[in-house]
């Protein structure tokens, strides 16, 4: 280690740590004050400030408790339950019994010292301790080893590059919920308005002639009711039809294992889906446990193939995969409904898009009617009834839905990449490995970009 660091357990870098606690729930006087009140639950992954406490107290409440006021920027960690998540407050905050608040040494600054701690963490959680949940001691908190920068202008660089970074990071976080948004609106609309085949000429409600294009959403069933008629799922375009699964779809779950045991999962062999391998409405096979061929064809019914789409049944309902680059030999596990077009009525990847639509969750809000038993019977399923737009009309639909969803997946892409670079800039720049110019220039947002570049 250069000389130009300092390196020592963390208590001789911190000034004092403070804990917290909880008033008395049962005297009304003490809760839904003015004074942000944190406990783990505030603590988002991955995010350094807290914006905002679930709960609020009053100063009444601090007085009679061992909760502390701690500053603005004082960093906060976690010492039970999500063991090593730390951040700070860009206001006063009091806090609970499972935080700590670390104030740093006047010779180190805050904003550096909570990258510190951040990096940290891996150690924080091999320090916890307990059977269901974990916490670190404060003697075990104080005794992790930590290397500082002794230079305030070394440690503000360090603490610069990391902000840049973040603030990238949040930019396209920012990107992805808008999208997301968009999707959830324009879904909506696809579903129960559709895009127009051809060019029309309507009177709206006002009685202004509108002219309207071809591959443009259907004008709003208030605003041209001619375009639209009623069925039990309420005004759809004319042109559609009402369907139901029953009619239309193979929908097949596995019936039985025969004993399986997990022992019998082995290496290689004939892929075995679970709902935990859906990611992102996709079926992530290096994931996937592998079967025998003999537990493989015990279940002809339910083998997969290339554009079928899947729907959890069980557990957490309505997680959905569709089926691309299928292996030859692929089967379902339990708690999976496996479904396709037997009547050519759809295309397999609409109904796809649908069931991930406001159309579907409405049907299961309505058939499940608050019920705790999370399960989606077959038998109810099936009578699950849905709009059935022209071949044509369907592929414009599905094209609209996956040019956005291409561009969300371009977006996760590119957040993953940037948090490995900031992954590798924390293990560079706060271990030492790689020092930094602390006179060299400002960094702007393209910082995340220049890998290793630390001038």
């Amino acid at each position: 280690m250069r000389d130009n660091w300092e390196v020592g357990k963390l208590e001789i870098f911190v000034d004092k740590i403070i804990g917290g606690g909880t008033p008395p729930r049962n005297i009304e006087s003490y809760w839904n004050g003015s004074i942000p009140w944190a406990s783990v639950k505030d603590f988002e992954d991955g995010k350094n400030i807290i914006k905002d406490t679930e709960e609020k107290i009053t100063l009444t409440g601090i007085r009679n408790s061992s909760s502390n006021l701690i500053p603005s920027g004082i960093p906060i960690l976690c010492t039970r339950m999500a063991v090593g998540r730390v951040a700070t407050s860009p206001k006063d905050i009091a806090i609970n019994q499972d935080l700590k608040a670390l104030f740093p040494s006047d010779n180190i600054e805050n904003d550096f010292f909570i990258r510190v701690l951040n990096h940290l963490r891996p150690e924080f959680e091999k320090k916890a301790i307990g059977s269901t949940v974990k916490g670190i001691s404060l003697k075990d908190l104080k005794s992790v080893m930590v290397k500082i920068p002794k230079a305030k202008n070394h440690q503000r660089k360090i603490a610069q590059i990391l902000s840049t970074c973040d603030a990238v990071i949040e930019k396209t976080e920012a990107a992805i919920a808008k999208y997301q948004a968009i999707k959830q609106g324009m879904m909506h609309d696809l579903f129960t308005r559709g895009i127009l085949m051809e060019d029309i000429t309507y009177t709206d409600k006002n009685g202004k002639v509108v002219e309207r294009s071809r591959n443009q959403l259907r004008p709003k069933q208030e605003d041209a009711p001619e375009l639209y008629k009623e069925s039990e799922l309420g005004w759809i375009p004319k042109e559609w039809e009402v369907e139901l699964i029953i009619n239309s779809t193979y929908l097949k779950g596995r019936i039985g294992w025969q004993g399986l045991r997990a022992d019998e999962f082995i290496e290689h062999g004939p892929y075995l889906v679970t709902g935990t391998d859906f990611k992102d409405g996709k079926i992530e096979w290096s994931k996937c446990y592998h079967v025998s061929e003999e537990r493989f064809n015990e279940a002809k019914y339910i083998q997969l193939q290339n554009d079928d789409f899947l729907i959890t049944k069980d557990g957490t309902i309505g997680k959905t995969a569709y089926v691309e680059n299928c292996p030859k030999r692929a089967v379902l596990n339990s708690g999976i409904f496996l479904m396709r077009c037997k009547n050519d009525s759809y295309v397999n990847r609409y109904v796809f898009h649908l069931l991930n639509s406001t159309v579907f969750d409405k049907y299961l809000f309505k058939t499940l009617g608050g019920s705790t038993i999370i399960h989606l019977y077959q038998r109810e399923f099936e009578k699950f009834p849905f709009p059935l737009p022209s071949k044509n009309e369907q592929f414009s639909i599905i094209k609209r839905i996956d040019t956005l969803l291409e561009q969300i997946q371009a977006e996760q892409s590119t957040l993953s990449k940037y948090r490995q670079i900031k992954a590798g800039l924390m293990q560079d720049l706060l271990s030492g490995k790689v020092e930094v110019n602390v006179d060299g220039v400002e960094y702007d947002s393209n910082i995340i970009t220049k890998e290793n570049t630390y001038e």
